[in-house]
């Protein structure tokens, strides 16, 4: 039952040949060309909830277990036959019974969908009957081909989109807006800070100065050494003048 759980239609083929309405719209037969419209089987599951199923061909009418002798000879079996009783009667239902990938289609009688083989007028012919030999157990296995399946159920995926707001706000007001920063400064706050920057400079340079002479209260500043050097070049400038006026008398004495 598993193998049709959500088929919706099939195929169903033994040794590469495939089940297939006649276009007499009656009996069935086989087929080695799987492409045949009338190759598909419509799945349907009987409403009791019992483990059957129903195979409807393409002309609409049912795979049938019938009761008509099939009249091949040495055959015990019973004719295979499309049909559309008035009612769903047993006849038309089929329990699959799985082995391995394959499955038995057994009917309410107990008998199984059997394909034929051998020389005409067994060759592809198809009839249901109960195998009495092991041997005869494997040529009762059918393999399904599921051509139309019930899609998979996408798993949900994440949500990629934040979520819009469900906040609902009383009539006639309008909800908040939220604005961005503005970025660009005034050329008012600009000069204020610049000037806030200038003032922390010139307040840094004082006190860096006040601390260096504090921690060298002892040698001379700069500016003191720059005063000294400027009164010692006055004196030698001085007395220059006083050498050079003391020369200038004593040539004149010896002039005389």
């Amino acid at each position: 039952m598993e193998l049709f759980k959500k088929a919706i239609t099939v195929k169903l083929s033994y040794r590469d040949k495939y089940l297939v309405a006649e276009d007499d719209q009656e009996s069935v037969y086989l087929d080695r060309d799987g492409t045949l419209k009338n190759a598909v089987w419509s799945v349907e599951f009987v409403e009791s909830g019992a483990n059957y199923l129903r195979f409807k061909s393409y002309y609409g009418k049912y795979l049938t277990a019938s009761k008509v002798p099939s009249l091949l000879p040495g055959s015990k079996g019973k004719k295979v036959l499309q049909t559309l009783p008035e009612k769903p009667d047993s006849s038309i239902e089929w329990e699959p019974v799985r082995d391995g990938f394959s499955v038995r289609l057994k009917s309410h009688k107990g008998s199984f969908l059997r394909p034929n083989g051998g020389l005409p007028p067994w060759r592809n012919s198809v009839t249901h009957d109960t195998p009495r030999r092991m041997g005869t157990q494997e040529k009762i296995l059918w393999d399904i081909d599921v051509v139309w399946a019930i899609p998979k159920t996408p798993s949900p995926s994440p949500n990629l989109h934040p979520q819009t707001s469900n906040t609902k706000f009383p009539t006639g007001r309008t909800p908040p807006t939220l604005e961005p920063p503005n970025l660009r400064k005034s050329q008012k706050d600009l000069e204020a800070n610049e000037g806030t920057s200038l003032h922390l400079v010139n307040e840094g340079v004082a006190s860096l100065s006040k601390s260096m002479g504090e921690h060298n209260p002892i040698g001379p500043t700069a500016g003191d050494v720059a005063q000294g050097a400027n009164t010692e070049a006055i004196n030698d400038n001085e007395d220059a003048k006083g050498t050079i006026e003391a020369g200038s008398v004593g040539f004149g004495y010896e002039d005389d």
